[in-house]
């Protein structure tokens, strides 16, 4: 999703009418990150997909249902994982994909 001045016009005012118009720089600010960052973790095309890293990807499976599936997205034959899966990502039907969200606090393992 690309994020228009209309776009963040838009949310500003809306932030304005919770906020006041006084704030009307502060209110622009921060339409236009939350704008942003909700862009940012929304499903985006495949072919903006970022390479050497995880990702969740979707795709539609044979019957029509929507499959989501954390992949591997990486330059052909740069997989570092066993799985040996290359050539740009882990399905080659994949339409979407979408950030990872962060892990949880306080689970790692020691």
């Amino acid at each position: 999703m690309t994020i228009t001045d209309a776009m963040v016009a838009e949310a500003a005012r809306a932030i304005e009418n919770e906020i006041g118009r006084t704030h009307s720089q502060t209110a622009t600010s921060l339409a236009r990150a939350a704008l942003e960052a909700a862009a940012a973790a929304a499903w985006q095309h495949i072919a903006t997909a970022p390479w050497n890293t995880d990702i969740l990807l979707a795709w539609r499976g044979m019957n029509g249902e929507w499959k989501i599936e954390v992949g591997w997205a990486g330059k052909q034959n740069s997989c570092p994982r066993e799985s040996g899966f290359s050539d740009g990502w882990q399905h080659g039907d994949a339409e979407f994909w979408m950030p990872l969200p962060e892990p949880p606090e306080g689970t790692h393992r020691e």
